[in-house]
């Protein structure tokens, strides 16, 4: 079973899993139903995305003096940077794959930049998003008809008016299913 969203999304197109020149294209389309998603209460807690290109950032921290492991907003692939009070430091060390140990003086502010990947398109499968909801068919279902209406809309108006019926369908059962979800866990405690 194919668990991967790239690979099913491009299954649902009719694309190849290894015929990539348009991957670019179709992770831009799967990020904005991620959105989408996101805005109508489904999925994870904070905005999703899949990526295949690297990303920096800079985290900065105010030490306390007693604090050494700060925890990173991403996983690292790559420091590039470690700073105390604009000074470049070198004596840090990664203590698992996003905490970073670092040993500071009280109010010392210390400026960490390095390069990632928020999660890898290829590797970045449903149950990232989703977990174990049970919606998992819908929201797949969803992010196919959503992707092929912005990456290859279909030329009959009658397929066109078809699939955005759909799209509303599952727009309406996806916003009251999650807020379904929410109430029943509510309930049972």
């Amino acid at each position: 079973m194919i668990d991967s969203i790239l690979n099913t999304t491009k299954k649902q197109l009719g694309i190849a899993e290894d015929y990539t020149v348009f991957d670019p294209d179709i992770i831009m389309d799967i990020n904005a139903v991620f959105m989408i998603l996101y805005q109508m209460g489904v999925g994870t807690s904070t905005p999703f995305s899949i990526s295949d290109t690297e990303s920096t950032t800079t985290d900065i921290f105010t030490s306390d003096g007693e604090t050494t492991d700060f925890n990173l907003t991403y996983k690292p692939t790559e420091i590039d940077l470690v700073t105390i009070n604009g000074t470049a430091y070198s004596g840090y060390q990664l203590v698992n794959e996003n905490t970073i140990r670092i040993t500071a003086d009280a109010g010392d502010t210390i400026e960490v930049t390095y390069t990632y990947i928020s999660i890898p398109a290829k590797a970045a499968v449903w149950s990232d998003f989703i977990g174990t909801k049970t919606n998992i068919n819908a929201i797949k279902t969803y992010m196919y008809m959503k992707v092929r209406m912005m990456f290859d809309p279909p030329v009959s108006s009658a397929v066109v008016e078809a699939l955005n019926h759909n799209i509303e369908e599952l727009e309406w059962r996806l916003n009251n299913g999650s807020d379904y979800e929410e109430s029943f866990v509510e309930g049972e405690g």
